[in-house]
């Protein structure tokens, strides 16, 4: 006994299948794996890498340019010693000062 449904429902079942498959397919397209909105964010999280990879680059530019001053220039080793070492010449007097208390 085969089963005969008139056109006009089998033009229902075909229009709710294919209702239904595109339905799964822009689902995936949304929000599977590779989607949309996986692509969205893979691309915010690239571009917050490279603006990580440029920050650092920069502070490596700035510590090579710090190493050949400190290569180079013998009195940026002098003022390095003055400042953090409190460290002064034969002769020289040194004064320090206390910092102000805050929150007064």
């Amino acid at each position: 006994m085969k089963l005969r449904l008139d056109p006009q429902t089998r033009r229902k079942a075909i229009r709710a299948a294919l209702a239904l498959i595109l339905g799964v397919a822009l689902f995936h397209l949304v929000l599977g794996d590779m989607g949309i909105v996986e692509s969205w964010k893979k691309r915010l999280a690239i571009a917050r890498l490279r603006r990580e990879v440029a920050e650092t680059n920069a502070r490596i530019d700035a510590l090579r340019a710090d190493i050949q001053a400190l290569r180079r220039d013998p009195f940026r080793i002098e003022s390095i010693a003055r400042e953090q070492l409190n460290l002064a010449r034969p002769g020289e007097i040194v004064f320090l000062f206390a910092p102000e208390p805050t929150g007064r």
